[in-house]
């Protein structure tokens, strides 16, 4: 068994996907990406279809508030990174809904302290389930320099200074003339996806696309 299909399995040893919730636990006859049909209804829709920040154009799934917010604060501050499934899984409907036929998936990746601290990227999880669901290779292509402070850290309108140099690009020869989807958990200024699609750029891919959990 591949490492991948291991994590999966234990993943869906500890919390069983069609008989609790991901997220409140409680059990289920039938479920929504993981969700009870309480906790799904809960989930606020986006209403805007892919919005502009800068030189990027991101699809974002939900509002960033109330359960949507919780999600993702669980998911990499909680050691709770089931919940990544179910970020993927809704990302993942949002993808075909957009019809962008991409080649790869790029994730944004976590700071080193964060990785230490949580022994794990939430968003390295997220982008590999999104790629089982979807059926796109994830490739590492972006890699953090620990030149910036986390972006929670940081106002608004720093934080576009604040992810300057903040990754460098890996892997260039798999994003040439591939159109490439960039996935975060949230998108608020859009500077870090500006900031990794630059990166990205530099490796002359065909297009870059961005796609979120969530939007503030």
């Amino acid at each position: 068994m591949n490492i991948k299909k291991s994590f999966n399995s234990f993943l869906d040893a500890i919390f069983p996907t069609g008989v609790t919730c991901l997220y409140c636990g409680k059990e289920t006859d039938s479920d929504v990406n993981g969700l009870c049909y309480e906790c799904a209804s809960a989930l606020r829709q986006n209403g805007k279809f892919g919005e502009e920040y800068d030189e990027v154009t991101v699809y974002s799934a939900f509002l960033y508030d109330g359960l949507a917010r919780n999600i993702i604060l669980k998911a990499k501050d909680s050691d709770s990174p089931h919940l990544t499934r179910t970020m993927a899984k809704y990302v993942a409907e949002l993808y075909k809904i957009v019809g962008k036929k991409c080649d790869l998936i790029a994730y944004v990746p976590c700071s080193g302290k964060n990785l230490r601290k949580r022994g794990y990227d939430h968003m390295k999880n997220t982008a590999k389930f999104l790629s089982d669901e979807i059926g796109v290779p994830t490739v590492k292509t972006l890699k953090r320099t620990g030149k910036s402070k986390d972006q929670t850290e940081v106002r608004n309108e720093e934080r576009k200074r604040n992810v300057e140099n903040a990754f460098i690009g890996i892997n260039a020869d798999k994003i040439k003339g591939k159109t490439v989807l960039i996935i975060d958990d949230v998108v608020t200024t859009g500077a870090t996806l500006n900031a990794c699609a630059k990166v990205l750029r530099k490796a002359q891919p065909k297009e870059v696309v961005c796609f979120t959990f969530a939007k503030a």
